[in-house]
């Protein structure tokens, strides 16, 4: 996709309720998990960006975070370890299997769907 200014554009599509994953729940609260948030957000940009099937080099996340918090989301199961053209890296769990296919107005439809079963979940009146 190319923006209007012609420069190339990956989308990625976050749950609006990633904050309270389970899994991402089991990173101590505070900074750490933050980090955490941060650090697997910019992994899955980065993977998008590049067309790497859910695959970030280390190196790509050094700038965010250290060895600490990504092995944090490798132990809670939001990244896996991995490797790719001998480079070391981590694959974020299920973006390989999810590559949104769906045209974007579809992709807004099923956000908001989501968004609205959340809130109905949480009590909260939908939009």
């Amino acid at each position: 996709m190319r923006s209007r200014s012609g420069r190339k554009r990956a989308c990625v599509r976050v749950d609006v309720i990633f904050p309270d994953d389970m899994r991402l729940m089991r990173i101590p609260l505070g900074v750490r998990r933050a980090r955490a948030i941060g650090t697997w957000l910019a992994a899955l940009c980065h993977a998008r960006q590049f067309g790497l099937d859910g695959f970030c080099p280390t190196e790509a996340l050094h700038a965010f975070a250290g060895d600490e918090v990504i092995q944090d989301l490798v132990d809670v199961g939001l990244f896996v370890r991995g490797e790719q053209h001998g480079l070391a890296g981590v694959v974020v769990v299920n973006d390989a299997e999810e590559i949104d296919r769906l045209p974007w107005d579809e992709q807004l439809h099923v956000t908001q769907v989501a968004s609205d079963e959340a809130k109905a979940k949480h009590g909260r009146r939908a939009s």
